[in-house]
């Protein structure tokens, strides 16, 4: 734990963890603490606005990689995931420890804040105010990078559809065209065989016509015969037969 650190502690400013309080610096003494302390206080009444000593210039930031079209969307997917992913690597004093660091201090106001990280700084030659701005900066160009990559999802995705959709209006015109046109030959083939039907009906109509009127003209000549036979049988039905 840095002397600033404790020194903000006790001050009542930040909050340490329990690693922190359990694990006290051998060179932390009060004395060295409260000179700190002395020090802050008398950088805090300054008015002038104040400006960090250079700490050396920062490498450049990481060309961004070429931006890739995820195969899927992995949604929730924790941050500290995605910058191992994108192979950033560990800092001395990441953002996000600066960030609530930052917090625990907002009781102060900005100047004294900026100041007393700057204090806090020089107190503690492990890290420098570069460290987390670095961070920072690397780690919000690599949520871009996957900013970029979830709008080059979304535009694909949205490509991807546009074009299904338009083959599925291409599929459904030449379906409706060619089940139309199924419909006008069966319809044409059934027009057809109702003709069909229609002619053999009629067919067998005549041949019921041709049937009984063959039985009228049969039956006709029959009743004729009988009526010559019967005639015969009217002159001699006084004579005795054979059989009588």
């Amino acid at each position: 734990m840095s002397k600033f650190l404790k020194a903000l502690a006790r001050m009542n400013l930040v909050e340490l963890d329990e690693a922190e309080t359990s694990n006290p610096s051998p060179r932390d003494g009060d004395q060295d603490i409260d000179k700190i302390l002395a020090e802050t206080r008398a950088l805090m009444g300054h008015t002038d606005d104040l400006h960090p000593a250079p700490q050396g210039k920062a490498p450049p930031d990481p060309e961004p990689p070429p931006v890739s079209i995820p195969s899927e969307i992995n949604e929730g997917q924790a941050f500290q995931e995605i910058y191992a992913a994108a192979g950033i690597e560990d800092s001395p004093y990441p953002a996000e420890q600066m960030l609530k660091l930052l917090d625990g201090l907002k009781a102060m106001a900005p100047k004294e804040r900026k100041m007393a990280v700057m204090a806090m700084d020089a107190a503690d030659d492990r890290w420098t105010i570069a460290d987390p701005v670095l961070d920072a900066q690397r780690k919000i160009a690599t949520l871009r990078t996957e900013t970029q990559r979830l709008d080059a999802f979304k535009a694909q995705a949205e490509s991807q559809a546009a074009a299904d959709l338009q083959s599925q209006e291409t599929y459904k015109k030449e379906a409706s065209s060619t089940i139309r046109q199924q419909i006008s030959e069966l319809e044409e083939l059934l027009e057809q065989e109702l003709l069909k039907v229609a002619d053999e009906k009629a067919s067998i109509h005549a041949r019921l016509q041709a049937a009984r009127s063959a039985v009228v003209r049969e039956k006709a000549r029959y009743d004729e015969h009988i009526e010559t036979l019967f005639v015969l049988s009217k002159t001699f039905e006084d004579t005795p037969t054979e059989q009588s």
